[in-house]
């Protein structure tokens, strides 16, 4: 898990309780893709920042940052922003100044948007800016709005509502997507998630780990998984359980679809109870020693996705 030291805490205000008067007058949707969870020690390598006055979009900002560093492939899975794409994009010194100057004053409207105003805030400081943010997280609208959906990520919301992205987890696309969800939720317009009788009882994605390690090639070994069996329960809030078997594939380890004998770690994504987290604890009470880990703990291994 990554802990912020309170002395670095960035400067937020949440208006979450204003949100459809922000959504009526005038807003940023903001969203950045990253080589890792951590805003002090990871690096962006995307942003993009789109400006809705009325309801009709008034300005856009958007770029892909040259990390200066390999992105993980980790990182790779989710935003599919390679390091090929970067190589002659600007550094996020060059990018900063006129991104602030884009979101002036005007309140911050994303998914989860702490997570990205961290990073913004950190990397605004160290350039001499004094950031101070007024935010609305639209994942706290559609809870609210949309309480009967299975979970809230954004993949989840926009499907929910309708809504299809041309590129799924790529900054621009998502912003527009968050300002959909502001003015689908003003309307009161349903969010329809339908699930089949196999889905209602269990409602996360079935994938088979064979099928995913078919065709998952190992290119990036890391010691803390190559040879680990791996097994998940639960759902992560903005990563698939088959991206997920692909980090451990792509990392040399292995995944089961059950808890075994042979199981050195299961993965609570969303830390709720499970047949699995039962039977774990089961064998560990024989002598097994399976470590139960979170989502987040998970991903630190790997090398960090925003969740």
């Amino acid at each position: 898990m990554i802990h912020i030291p309170v002395s670095k805490q960035p400067k937020l205000t949440r208006k979450d309780a204003d949100w459809a008067h922000i959504a009526r007058h005038r807003f940023v949707a903001l969203d950045i893709e990253t080589t890792g969870l951590d805003p002090y020690g990871d690096a962006v390598v995307e942003v993009a920042a789109v400006r809705f006055v009325q309801g009709e979009e008034a300005g856009r900002f958007a770029t892909l940052v040259n990390p200066q560093r390999p992105i993980p492939y980790a990182a790779f899975c989710i935003h599919h922003i390679s390091d090929a794409m970067v190589q002659n994009a600007p550094v996020i010194g060059d990018v900063i100044g006129p991104l602030m100057d884009f979101l002036g004053n005007d309140v911050i409207v994303g998914h989860n948007v702490t997570f990205d105003l961290r990073f913004i805030e950190h990397i605004a400081r160290r350039h001499g800016f004094s950031p101070a943010f007024a935010y609305v997280d639209t994942m706290a609208v559609a809870r609210q709005v949309w309480p009967h959906l299975p979970n809230h990520r954004l993949q989840t919301v926009l499907a929910a509502i309708g809504y299809r992205p041309r590129l799924q987890h790529r900054a621009e696309d998502d912003c527009r997507g968050c300002a959909e969800i502001l003015w689908k939720a003003l309307r009161g317009e349903p969010a329809e998630h339908k699930l089949d009788a196999a889905s209602r009882r269990n409602p996360y994605p079935s994938v088979r780990a064979k099928d995913v390690a078919a065709r998952t090639a190992v290119c990036r070994e890391n010691p803390a998984l190559k040879g680990k069996y791996f097994v998940f329960t639960g759902q992560f809030a903005s990563l698939t359980r088959e991206e997920a078997y692909e980090q451990v594939f792509a990392a040399g380890g292995f995944v089961t679809d059950s808890v075994t004998m042979k199981t050195d770690f299961l993965v609570n994504a969303d830390g709720r109870e499970s047949t699995k987290t039962r039977r774990a604890k089961e064998l560990n009470r024989r002598g097994k020693n399976i470590q139960i880990i979170t989502g987040e703990e998970f991903l630190a291994m790997v090398g960090g996705v925003n969740v």
